[in-house]
């Protein structure tokens, strides 16, 4: 009987030295680095100062731009403050939080189609479960950004800790892992992303970590929705009371995705016309003139338009030269 409990003791011992060996090992081979750069730029956007060039967005921009390629490119303080998820009323929020600590000369605002068209139910990010209302009284504190980063480090750390597959792929990606911490070392303005993921394969389109099912599965409308038009309005008129040149940059999608949803073109035109009518800058990464290649389905690597590692350096000098050009030939405000 001693010796049975005896055993039982052993087996739970062994069991927490294991679960807790495996989730430090995972949580020193994945620093989440990009967790870490939006911590950075929040103090950043916290102390008062000048940004001259200030992108707000989802991690589509989050994923897609190099903050030191566009300071190099544009010639200014640059800074790309993502937080997990967005829509246009939180980037309405973040703006006037970061401008009331900041000069801000230009703003660069994401519009994801995926997520202000294809699902018109997506208000909030999904991962920190914030409604309305405690969104608007974290901005009335000066607490949003701190409250969203928090959540998100909330969501990243527990992934970390607790999900034993993402250990599985840390061991499999070491080398990978190591050399990312490296990079980051040597070139810390430079968001280094851990887990890159791999090009898009569309022999292989249905393997899970492309999202195409999931994608195909989302409700679609070709029409604006008019609460999130509410606020692009809002953040407009911000911008021109406080001298503040306003771009909305519009994400480019992979192929596959675009000929999988029929009025795709249909809710990306409707999106072209109400920007202009509003008198918005709108940067359409469609437009193969100035985004060459910009659909190839292997520079993402999902189908909800995340862009690969290789493609973010091009994808930034493409805007912003875009960005260069449009300041040159002047605003179209008036």
């Amino acid at each position: 009987m001693q010796t049975s409990k005896n055993q039982i003791v052993r087996t739970f011992i062994f069991c927490v030295v294991f679960v807790t060996a495996v989730c430090l090992i995972n949580f020193l081979l994945v620093p989440y680095s990009s967790l870490m750069k939006k911590f950075e730029n929040y103090h950043r956007v916290q102390a008062k100062g000048n940004i001259d060039y200030l992108v707000i967005g989802s991690s589509l921009e989050g994923d897609g731009l190099m903050q030191d390629v566009m300071a190099e490119e544009l010639g200014g303080n640059t800074v790309v403050f993502t937080p997990q998820g967005s829509n246009p009323e939180v980037e309405y929020l973040l703006l006037l939080d970061v401008s009331s600590k900041n000069r801000v000369k230009t703003a660069i605002i994401g519009w994801d189609l995926f997520q202000n068209l294809m699902n018109p139910y997506y208000r909030y990010p999904r991962s920190e479960q914030l409604n309305r209302e405690l969104i608007k009284e974290c901005w009335k504190s000066n607490e949003l950004t701190k409250i969203m980063l928090s959540r998100y480090a909330e969501q990243r750390y527990s992934q970390t800790f607790f999900q034993f597959c993402s250990f599985q792929d840390n061991i499999k990606n070491i080398s990978k892992v190591l050399k990312s911490k490296k990079e980051r070392r040597e070139n810390p303005e430079n968001l280094v992303l851990v887990a890159d993921g791999t090009p898009i394969d569309v022999n292989d389109i249905h393997n899970p970590s492309y999202n195409f099912d999931k994608l195909l599965s989302d409700e679609y409308t070709d029409i604006i929705n008019p609460k999130d038009f509410e606020y692009v309005l809002k953040i407009r008129d911000f911008c021109k009371k406080n001298g503040i040149e306003l771009y909305f940059l519009s994400a480019p999608a992979p192929q596959v995705s675009i000929d999988a949803i029929a009025i795709y073109w249909s809710m990306h035109y409707n999106s072209k016309i109400a920007f202009k009518e509003a008198g918005i800058n709108f940067i359409d990464t469609l437009e193969q003139e100035h985004f060459p290649y910009s659909t190839e389905n292997t520079n993402f690597k999902d189908c909800y338009g995340h862009i690969t590692k290789t493609y973010r350096e091009t994808y930034t000098r493409a805007v912003s030269s875009y960005i260069n050009t449009k300041a040159f030939y002047g605003s179209k405000y008036e």
